[in-house]
């Protein structure tokens, strides 16, 4: 490729190590197809920050980037609020879309983006990393094998424990507003889209949610139970509150189960020193089997952006829909109904 690409950051809203805008640069730095061409965001001192620890240009206009036609692809990683607008705009520049999740926070603006998206026909991928991992990947082909047979029933953990930190609880993430949510919107959004990526639509949900640390406007906390086709029964449990654990996906089936450890932020801050494989699998003819996959939490992000960008260079259809980022939106609208009316809700 004659030219590079270029490509530029649309707030970091979320600043955390290894993952989101801070992986996407790490992809850029490896990949000779792409340049990182400027950064901006509402909150200026925060963008010059960040602009700065990576040598780039903060460019305080967002037309600017939109109209710089060396600019083709923008990674969006703002206040969830502001997604949808972000990504609308993008698109209608011509400018292929990197957007972290959610796409939107109702389903009129997730309409909006999937038609916008349609229209210009530019790229467009949801950031769902979970599909990224090793560990992860290995489960979805063991039951789409039927290695384990006919499943009954499914149970995942995802959690951390940013609820104990000041600068999580005291930011944006905790604004109804501008996050549309707590620990639903911020991490049962990852059970679900795996789910969905692994069983196909839930057909029903239903929800109870908590609020357990003090002077919270959000909830905390989440359990939930799924139904999805073939009668298969998902129940996820979501937190704030999680500073270790170890399994963090269960899968019955008759022929076999499923362990997978260490698949969220709880997980993998401690894993113990005689911890067990990341991927264990019982089956009745083959007894357990252990898969020494690495665990890739803080690279799937990394990897992500590589295939955005692949994608984006080869004119390939997008791995993570704007349709997919849709339906997860109308799934976790639901739960928060459900969790707020006792409802069981048919989606």
């Amino acid at each position: 490729m004659a030219k590079k690409l270029g490509f530029a950051i649309l707030s970091v809203a979320i600043d955390a190590p290894d993952i989101h805008a801070n992986a996407w640069v790490k992809a850029i730095q490896k990949n000779p197809n792409i340049k990182l061409r400027g950064v901006w965001d509402h909150r200026i001192n925060r963008g010059r920050k960040f602009a700065k620890r990576y040598n780039t240009d903060f460019i305080p206009e967002l037309d600017s980037i939109l109209n710089d036609p060396d600019i083709h692809m923008v990674g969006i990683c703002s206040e969830n609020n502001r997604h949808a607008e972000l990504t609308i705009k993008s698109a209608l520049a011509g400018k292929h879309v990197l957007c972290e999740k959610p796409m939107a926070l109702n389903l009129d603006e997730a309409n909006q983006v999937v038609d916008v998206i349609k229209k210009t026909g530019v790229k467009f991928m949801q950031c769902f990393p979970k599909r990224f991992c090793p560990i992860h990947q290995k489960t979805r082909e063991l039951v789409q094998s039927g290695k384990l047979g006919k499943i009954s029933s499914v149970s995942m953990r995802h959690g951390h424990p940013l609820g104990f930190v000041d600068e999580y609880i005291n930011d944006w993430y905790t604004d109804p507003e501008q996050s549309g949510g707590g620990v639903i919107v911020d991490q049962a959004i990852h059970s679900i889209d795996f789910l969905r990526w692994v069983f196909g639509e839930p057909k029903s949900v239903f929800a109870e949610k908590s609020t357990v640390l003090e002077n919270l406007p959000v909830e905390d906390n989440l359990v939930a139970l799924l139904r999805f086709p073939d009668n298969v029964i998902a129940t996820i449990e979501s937190s704030w509150t999680h500073r270790a654990g170890l399994s963090t996906i269960e899968i019955f089936g008759d022929k076999g189960i499923l362990i997978q450890n260490y698949g969220d932020l709880a997980s993998i801050h401690d894993i113990p020193k005689k911890a067990p494989k990341p991927l264990l699998v019982w089956t009745n003819k083959e007894g357990w089997e252990e898969y020494d996959l690495p665990i890739y939490h803080k690279k799937s992000h990394e990897i992500l952006a590589k295939e955005f960008f692949n994608m984006v260079i080869k004119d390939e259809e997008s791995l993570i829909t704007a349709s997919s980022g849709k339906r997860v939106v109308e799934i976790i609208l639901a739960l928060q109904k459900s969790a707020d009316t006792g409802i069981r809700i048919s989606i």
